[in-house]
């Protein structure tokens, strides 16, 4: 029987093979969906995976605000060393 209407009553996952465009009826997944998802636990993950562009931005940005912080820390250290007189600084005009 072909039905010219979708069912959206299961998981609405489209596969990979269909285009809606050229393909009708669409032939969804219809697995039983997740509680406040549009998918089932299959798809579910598929559509929302932990590695996803978003979150791996956030974590480089997460990443390169430590790194600045170590290297804000790193300096202020320094210059304290330099200030009483650890470290010499060099001049490069005048090299010893």
């Amino acid at each position: 029987m072909t039905n010219d209407k979708p069912n959206y009553e299961g998981c609405q996952h489209i596969g990979a093979d269909q285009d809606p465009a050229i393909h009708w009826p669409i032939q969804y997944c219809n697995a039983p969906k997740l509680a406040g998802t549009n998918y089932c636990e299959e798809h579910y993950s598929q559509m929302y995976q932990k590695g996803s562009a978003l979150r791996k931005r956030h974590k480089d940005i997460r990443r390169a605000n430590n790194i600045r912080m170590w290297e804000s820390l790193f300096n202020e250290v320094v210059e304290e060393l330099e200030s009483e007189g650890f470290f010499e600084v060099e001049n490069e005009l005048n090299p010893l």
